[in-house]
Order: structure tokens, then C-alpha cells, then sequence
């Protein structure tokens, strides 16, 4: 595989807005390109934003974010994915974009591989999400454990969710494929401090070494708009004891 320039997009999205999120990305698509870049890749749930609350909300709230993030998630054949192609073709680069993708009436984490041409290569479901993320994504499945090849534009490229790098049959599923470039697209790993940073730095620095491939960790980032909206949990309960909403 000759050498190549490669991106990793560390950004916080517009906090729940698809469509400025959308714009944002196809932005950062062009200046990684203008940098030649000749792979993108994007953090876990960049479109719309990923669910931090359901770690730290309760369920009461945790409801009302959920119809949130439905309206917001992207359809794999919606307008937002057809922007990223035309982002891809135009750059001339392979984009892996996380994205929270609606099918129907279900939620689910996914990756979007789209080619340098624009061709959609596929698309990956988170196979267990982690813990609280079952109250709002859904279940994958094995089909989705695919290494698309490139060609001379980034090599045969794979990757894993978050928590799917501790699943060592998903790892070696990949890995049994040749892959050569992985993206492993993770949250904010300051989300639950320390503790949780070291693991997904472990995670990364290990499949690498077991992999024997390049491996793109793609972070996202709590700006201030996301802090706000996620840690302002003022309430007000009536003389009853129910919350006024």
C-alpha cells in the first residue's frame, strides 16, 4: 500500500441541528482534501450529535431527548448522506461518517462508507450498543462486519464502533479481511473522565499492533452549545410533586 495522507476529524457537531451538522461536515470533507487528505474519518454519531445524556439523565428526560434525536437521525437514503457523496466525489476522498441512522421506526449507530467517486460503499450498525445506549439504539447485525476496498485511494478499509473494539470475534471478523485502514469512531473520551480515555487509547493502540494496520481513532468534542443543553437540568415540581414542563 503506498503512503498516503490521512484525516481525523476531532469536531463537535452542531448540536442536534442535520442539517448545519451536515454542512459542517462536508466543509471539514473539502479541507482535509485541500490538506490531501485521501481518507476522512468521523467520529461515533457525528450527525446529529452523540447521546451523551443517557449516561446522566434520567429516564423522564431521557424520553424527551430520544424524540429529539429521532427527528434528527438521518436515513441512509436521505438528503444528508447524498450530501456527504457529493462532499466524497468532489474532495476525491473515502469518507467514514458516524451517523444516528433512522430505519423505519428504530434508532441505530452506524458508520457510512462512501468512496472517493461518491458511491455509497455500505453501511455498519453498531452490533450491541453499550449499556444505556440500549434505551436508544438498536442491534446490528454480523453483516455488517465487511473491509471495503478502495483501491490505490486509502487501501482496504474497515471499522469499529466504540465498545465493539473490546468484542474479539468482531475484531478478528475484520481483521480475517485484510484490512489495512480501520476507523474506530469513539464519543468524547473525556465523557467519563480518566478512566474511560485510557481504555479507548488501550482499545486503539491494540488493534493496531493485533490488526497490523493503521488505525484512525476519531474523537468527538463537547463544545459549549452541547455542555448547555446537556448539563442545564434546572426543573420546576408543583405543590403536587409533578414537574411543570
Amino acid at each position: 500500500m503506498a503512503r498516503f495522507v490521512a484525516a481525523v476529524v476531532q469536531a463537535a457537531p452542531v448540536w442536534m441541528d442535520r442539517a448545519a451538522t451536515t454542512k459542517k461536515a462536508c466543509r471539514l470533507i473539502h479541507e482535509a482534501s485541500q490538506q490531501g487528505a485521501r481518507i476522512v474519518a468521523f467520529p461515533e454519531s457525528f450527525i446529529p450529535a452523540f447521546p451523551y445524556g443517557v449516561w446522566h439523565h434520567g429516564v423522564r428526560r431521557n424520553m424527551r431527548f430520544y424524540q429529539q434525536l429521532t427527528e434528527c437521525a438521518v436515513s441512509l437514503d436521505g438528503p444528508e448522506i447524498s450530501m456527504i457523496q457529493v462532499a466524497a466525489r468532489k474532495a476525491g476522498c473515502v469518507v467514514v461518517m458516524g451517523v444516528t441512522e433512522r430505519d423505519g421506526g428504530s434508532l441505530f449507530n452506524s458508520q457510512v462508507f462512501v468512496g472517493a467517486d461518491g458511491t455509497l460503499l455500505g453501511r455498519r450498525r453498531k452490533l450491541k450498543p453499550t449499556s444505556a445506549e440500549r434505551l436508544i439504539w438498536g442491534e446490528g447485525d454480523g453483516s455488517g462486519l465487511r473491509v471495503f476496498d478502495t483501491g490505490e485511494t486509502a487501501g482496504r478499509v474497515g471499522g469499529l464502533i466504540c465498545g465493539e473494539h473490546n468484542l474479539a470475534l468482531a475484531r478478528y471478523t475484520m481483521q480475517s479481511q485484510q484490512e489495512q485502514v480501520h476507523v474506530a469512531s469513539y464519543p468524547d473520551p473525556r465523557m467519563e473522565g480518566r478512566p474511560f480515555a485510557e481504555r479507548v487509547d488501550a482499545a486503539v493502540r491494540h488493534y493496531a499492533a493485533e490488526g497490523q494496520c493503521f488505525v484512525l481513532n476519531a474523537t468527538a468534542l463537547l463544545d459549549d452549545a452541547a455542555r448547555a443543553a446537556l448539563y442545564d437540568t434546572a426543573e420546576l415540581a408543583s405543590l403536587d410533586g409533578e414537574y411543570e414542563t
